[in-house]
């Protein structure tokens, strides 16, 4: 099990193919990492949970009104 790093995120493609050489099961924690090669994630998958941030981000965002 991978835990968080930027590491590990940074390297996953390497990751991947040594687990994939070695026949080791690696469970990552985002859906990239899946992927990638990697057997399975218990996380969520990054593209869409920041386009959920910035989609609720515009609803709550405040109008902005300027007076003549």
């Amino acid at each position: 099990m991978l835990l968080y790093s930027p590491l590990f995120f940074a390297k996953h493609d390497r990751l991947a193919q040594r687990t994939r050489e070695n026949r080791l099961p690696v469970m990552g924690y985002v859906s990239e990492l899946v992927r990638a090669g990697l057997f399975m994630s218990y996380g969520s998958d990054a593209r869409s949970t920041f386009y959920r941030v910035a989609y609720t981000a515009t609803l709550r965002a405040p109008s902005v009104t300027f007076a003549p």
